[in-house]
């Protein structure tokens, strides 16, 4: 077993049997198009059969911890983690899971929980598909 600290964007084609992210596509850009492209990115650096967990918030918006940070947020929902992995998966499964109201409130609904199979078929080429 190894890991890889690195760019998403930069992960090797079909090189890993098993990837793991866990609030990252979404929670470092506003752009739908480069939300997809993470999420493209991730996929793609799986190998054909492999297995994909992930989770995202849902519908983060941009949000600020303390008076001068501010982190950038791209409100995804179940229906749009689908529909990104939707062409580069197989037996993709999402769940929902209400926001926790004991923690810290930073505009989001909840979580989106998904795993997928990578497909054993080509993928489409092009950028992914935005939100």
């Amino acid at each position: 077993m190894s890991s890889r600290h690195s760019d998403a964007r930069s992960a090797p084609a079909g090189t890993y049997d098993l990837a793991s992210k866990n609030f990252v596509a979404e929670s470092v850009t506003e752009d739908p198009d480069e939300f997809a492209d993470f999420c493209r990115a991730f996929a793609m650096s799986v190998r054909p059969g492999g297995s994909l967990v992930a989770s995202f918030m849902e519908n983060m918006p941009t949000y600020r911890i303390g008076v001068a940070s501010r982190w950038p947020g791209c409100p995804v929902d179940r229906a749009i983690v689908r529909r990104v992995f939707a062409p580069y998966t197989e037996r993709l499964r999402g769940i929902r899971i209400d926001a926790d109201p004991t923690v810290p409130d930073y505009g989001d609904t909840g979580m989106v929980l998904m795993r997928a199979v990578r497909t054993r078929q080509s993928p489409p080429t092009g950028r992914g598909t935005a939100p």
